[in-house]
């Protein structure tokens, strides 16, 4: 299980099990947040509230939080309200 999760495997067949619906809400919260962050400054915050794939069930949100992490190393997600903060360096 250890070299599973630090070879990203473990969790790998469950990015493949997303409805085509989910697959277009993650790449429409992808652009969102690649707008957001093409002007964003050190420590600007992004609300995702306003869509409801960030608040949902615990799979989708999972995807959604390594998906962003995954396209954009100078930003990190949290968990509560689909926050999305720059920081500087790698996380």
């Amino acid at each position: 299980m250890r070299k599973e999760l630090s070879e990203g495997s473990l969790f790998r067949n469950l990015e493949r099990t997303i409805s085509l619906d989910d697959e277009k809400s993650v790449q429409l919260v992808c652009s969102r947040v690649a707008e957001w962050a093409a002007s964003a400054v050190l420590e600007d915050t992004l609300y995702l509230d306003d869509f409801s794939i960030c608040q949902g069930g615990k799979r989708l949100s999972y995807i959604v939080h390594k998906e962003l992490r995954k396209r954009f190393p100078h930003i990190w997600t949290f968990q509560d309200s689909g926050r999305v903060s720059k920081f500087q360096g790698e996380h």
